[in-house]
C-alpha cells in the first residue's frame, strides 16, 4: 500500500515486519490461522500479511486505522477484541459481543451505505474484518452526495441510532454513492424515529454550508417521487428542520456563517411547506 493508491492526501505507513499490530496477550498464531482459513490460503509458518496504519488528517480526529492486505491485494479494516472469560462471571462486560452487536445494526440500518463486513471468530478472540475503501472523506459538494446524506440520515432514524458525524468517518466513491464507515454509533438507541431524526438532522448540520445547502432544495423532491417510504421522510425531514430552525430563533447571537446558513434552511422550509 503506498499514498499513490488514493489519489488525495492520505498518511501511510507500515507495521514492522513479521509483528502483528495487536495487543501482545493476543495470540498471533491463533489470528493468523483464523485470517489465513478466511481467504483460503494454506496454513503457514511465516505471516503472509502486511498490515498498515492508514489516517486521512485534517479531518476530524485524527487517529489511524490498521489495515490488512492479503497475497491477492484485497484490503480489509481489521480490529481485534478479547472476549472476557465468561466461566468467572456471567456479569463481565464482553467488548466482543458489543462491538459485534453495534456493526450489525449499523450494516442492517444502512444497507448498502455501509462497508461489506465480517467477523471470524477464534476460541478467545473476535476478528471484525471490514472492507477498506481508498475513497476520499466526503466534501458534500454535490448533489448525488447531499442524496447520500439524507438518505443515510433516512435509515439511521428509521432503526433509531444516532450517526458519529465526524467527517472522517464519510467517505465518497468516485460515483458519487457516500459511505458511512465507522464501526459505532453515539450513545444508546434513541426512544423512536423522530428522536432519531431530529438528533440526526442537528448533527448533519456541519456538513452543510451555505455553499451546499441549497442543494437540499433540489435535492428533496425527487425522494417525493421514490415510493415505499420516502414521501414519508419527506413530510417528517421538514417538519423536523423547522423544529430546527424554531430553536435557533431563540439564540440571540448567531454568527454571520451560521446565519447564512439557516437562512438557506428558511428557504428550503418555505418552498416546501407552503406548496
Amino acid at each position: 500500500m503506498h499514498p499513490d493508491m488514493f489519489g488525495y492526501p492520505v498518511e501511510v505507513s507500515r507495521h514492522e515486519e513479521g509483528i502483528l499490530p495487536f495487543r501482545k496477550d493476543f495470540n498471533s498464531s491463533e489470528i493468523l490461522q483464523c485470517l489465513n482459513a478466511f481467504f483460503g490460503l494454506p496454513t503457514m509458518h511465516e505471516n503472509p500479511f502486511q498490515f498498515y496504519k492508514v489516517n486521512r488528517p485534517g479531518f476530524g480526529i485524527d487517529r489511524a486505522i490498521t489495515v490488512l492486505s492479503n497475497p491477492r491485494n484485497e484490503y480489509y479494516a481489521i480490529r481485534v477484541f478479547i472476549k472476557p472469560d465468561t466461566e468467572v462471571s456471567n456479569e463481565v462486560f464482553n467488548p466482543a459481543v458489543y462491538r459485534r452487536g453495534r456493526i450489525q445494526q449499523l450494516y442492517s440500518a444502512l444497507r448498502d451505505h455501509y462497508p461489506a463486513t465480517y467477523f471470524l471468530n477464534t476460541q478467545n478472540l473476535l476478528i471484525i474484518l471490514q472492507e477498506f475503501f481508498f475513497f476520499p472523506v466526503c466534501q458534500f459538494k454535490k448533489r448525488n452526495e447531499i442524496r447520500g446524506l439524507l438518505e443515510i440520515i433516512w435509515f439511521a432514524s428509521k432503526a433509531q441510532i444516532l450517526l458519529d458525524f465526524n467527517q472522517n468517518h464519510w467517505l465518497v466513491s468516485d460515483e458519487g454513492h457516500v459511505f458511512y464507515v465507522d464501526t459505532d454509533f453515539m450513545g444508546q438507541q434513541l426512544p423512536d424515529r423522530q428522536k432519531a431524526l431530529s438528533e440526526n438532522l442537528n448533527q448533519s448540520m456541519i456538513f452543510i454550508t451555505p455553499s451546499n445547502c441549497d442543494l437540499i432544495k433540489k435535492v428533496i423532491p425527487e425522494f417525493a417521487t421514490r415510493g415505499f417510504d420516502y414521501p414519508q421522510f419527506v413530510d417528517e425531514f421538514l417538519v423536523t428542520l423547522k423544529k430546527y430552525l424554531d430553536c435557533w430563533d431563540t439564540t440571540e447571537e448567531i454568527s454571520a456563517i451560521l446565519q447564512q446558513k439557516l437562512d438557506c434552511l428558511k428557504r428550503i422550509i418555505s418552498a416546501f411547506l407552503t406548496n
